[in-house]
């Protein structure tokens, strides 16, 4: 009997229950770094969106010199709860993969509070970059 179909699809079935959008990514996050930051939630998440996307949109990846995947940057606004979500997110070949998620709501007049969720440990620095954007004007993406 030929085992290897049957184990390369339980390695697939194995790697994509560990990878998904940005839902499971709110379910289960590495960490969460918050911050409030002076402006309108509408405002604040299109400075967001637009450093993330020329940070994360359009990017590949492609280990074996072909494109296997592509990173973007996608924003949605919820006018009737004045809120905002940004993710980043890795599609390729085995599904979604969100690295960060930004959730966006009202924290008082004028102000607006941020919740970046990242995948993984390492990316705590990338959720940091996001506060220092708003407020420094930094221009790294990590």
């Amino acid at each position: 009997m030929n085992l290897r179909k049957p184990v390369a699809l339980v390695i697939v079935l194995t790697l994509s229950a560990c990878m998904g959008g940005p839902t499971a990514l709110r379910e289960k996050p590495a960490g969460v770094h918050s911050f409030e930051v002076e402006g309108a939630v509408a405002d604040v998440a299109n400075r967001i969106q637009t450093r993330s996307a020329q940070c994360y949109g359009g990017g590949t990846y492609a280990p074996s010199g072909v494109q296997t995947s592509q990173t973007r940057s996608s924003l949605n606004m919820d006018a009737a709860r004045d809120a905002a979500q940004i993710d980043v997110t890795l599609y390729g070949a085995l599904g979604p993969q969100t690295w960060l998620l930004m959730d966006l709501q009202p924290a008082g007049p004028g102000r607006t509070r941020v919740d970046v969720s990242y995948a993984r440990s390492g990316y705590d620095r990338r959720a940091q970059a996001v506060e220092r954007w708003l407020k420094e004007g930094y221009e790294k993406c990590r």
